[in-house]
């Protein structure tokens, strides 16, 4: 049975947040023939290369190091208090196996961070970041533009909070479909049975593999993507602010509703932000704020959204991380 027959089969329901049109987004979402650059091997490559997956990129993390060890600050609470370490952008803002499949049977692969995330998603985003710092919004073509907005969309479902939630989902739909299977995988004699039970005797890996399947059809809809490239882009530049711009394990602020009127705010480096928004007035605002007011608010939206870390150029906002992270549960 390939993957494909079974998103068909299921008619995976996965809600994105802010996607407000249920049925809209499932037909862009899942499809049995997706869109290109989809995985297209259901086979597994085995092996331990890629096996550490990045939820923040490391080039955009990399603008944060500084000093002469070239690092960045993180943050994060430790023993009641908002502890700083210094580490390179490459080991920060990963966890191992997180888009892995077979990890129910053993056989973790990582070919979705291989041949998707990286190829796919970053290193094109990685050319339109550069072009945004260097020489603006205006230096960004159709292409450009079409890689940075799939790139956000990616941000919104990436993290591992979001992941462990797309898991969750389509073990539920599958475990609670009773729906048949499709007949064109059953030996002759066999009788058709609900896809949950067949799963449960044939590839029970599936439960845990499916929403994982489904992560480059939600980075790729049409539906999400559209939300961005029909929005007004441009960058605040922050060279006058007393603050540093901080970023977090969830950088991409969003406020509003995507169907109306909405805000997405993006630190792509410590004096640079990047806005997406659909309102003119919304723009303007932030563009006429004075720089000091608007790194304090969008630092404080960082900490607020944080799962557990905040990266910066320094410790020096420490005292705003302790007020707005989330202290861990005990």
């Amino acid at each position: 049975m390939t993957k494909a027959v079974l998103l068909f089969n299921t008619g995976l329901r996965l809600l994105v947040a802010g996607a407000n049109n249920g049925g809209r987004a499932k037909r862009a979402l899942i499809r049995a023939n997706g869109p290109s650059g989809l995985l297209e091997s259901d086979s597994y490559s085995g092996g331990m290369a890629h096996d550490q997956h990045h939820f923040v990129p490391a080039f955009l993390l990399r603008e944060w190091q500084t000093g002469e060890d070239n690092k960045l600050t993180s943050l994060q609470w430790a023993r009641s208090i908002v502890v700083a370490n210094r580490y390179k952008a490459k080991s920060v803002a990963k966890q191992r196996h997180l888009y892995a499949t077979g990890l129910a049977e053993g056989r973790p692969d990582n070919k979705l961070e291989r041949e998707f995330m990286g190829p796919k998603v970053d290193d094109p985003a990685a050319v339109s970041h550069q072009l945004m710092l260097t020489d603006g919004i205006e230096a960004l073509n159709e292409q450009h533009w079409v890689d940075w907005a799939r790139f956000l969309v990616c941000q919104m479902v990436r993290t591992p909070r979001i992941v462990a939630h797309v898991r969750h989902q389509g073990r539920e739909i599958l475990m609670h479909g009773d729906e048949p299977v499709d007949a064109g995988v059953l030996e002759p004699g066999e009788p058709l049975t609900p896809l949950s039970q067949w799963l449960e005797e044939h590839k029970p890996g599936l439960f845990d593999d499916l929403g994982i399947d489904t992560l480059p059809y939600i980075v790729n809809s049409s539906l999400l993507n559209g939300v961005f490239l029909k929005a007004t882009w441009a960058t605040r530049e922050m060279k006058h602010a007393k603050f540093d711009l901080l970023v977090s394990d969830t950088p991409l602020v969003y406020e509003g509703k995507m169907n109306s009127n909405f805000l997405f705010a993006l630190p792509i480096s410590p004096r640079k932000l990047f806005l997406a928004y659909s309102d003119e007035q919304t723009g303007n605002n932030v563009k006429r704020t004075k720089a000091d007011a608007v790194a304090i608010t969008f630092n404080r939206a960082q900490a607020n959204q944080a799962d557990s870390y905040v990266f910066s150029t320094n410790d020096k906002q420490r005292a705003i991380v302790a007020r707005c992270l989330r202290k861990p549960e005990v």
